[in-house]
């Protein structure tokens, strides 16, 4: 199953270029945009999101950013992902093999 996940910060005049690009990567209807208002990170679609992956599917993310605040915990978040749930990241912006970053 491929899913998608975008952070949209209203004020961001290039959100919706940005959703366009997600509703083309991945062609269906199983996306969710969390809408960014104030400085809280709390991802309550990302979570929902996150517990319906399944191995073998893959996740479409509009930026690296949107898997955590710091590096390292877009890092760990990327390890817990691709080795512990067996899922394919997809980075729509700026994509990149991170495969060799997390050991």
């Amino acid at each position: 199953m491929n899913l998608g996940y975008a952070r949209v910060f209203e004020e961001e005049q290039g959100s919706g270029a940005m959703r366009q690009r997600m509703l083309e990567a991945v062609q269906d209807d199983r996306f969710l945009f969390e809408d960014i208002r104030n400085k809280d990170y709390e991802r309550k679609n990302y979570v929902f999101m996150r517990n319906m992956l399944r191995p073998g599917d893959v996740l479409y993310v509009d930026g690296l950013d949107s898997l955590g605040r710091t590096f390292a915990d877009m890092a760990q978040e990327w390890q817990h992902l691709t080795r512990e749930l067996q899922v394919d990241v997809v980075v729509l912006e700026n994509a990149m093999d991170l495969d060799g970053f997390v050991k």
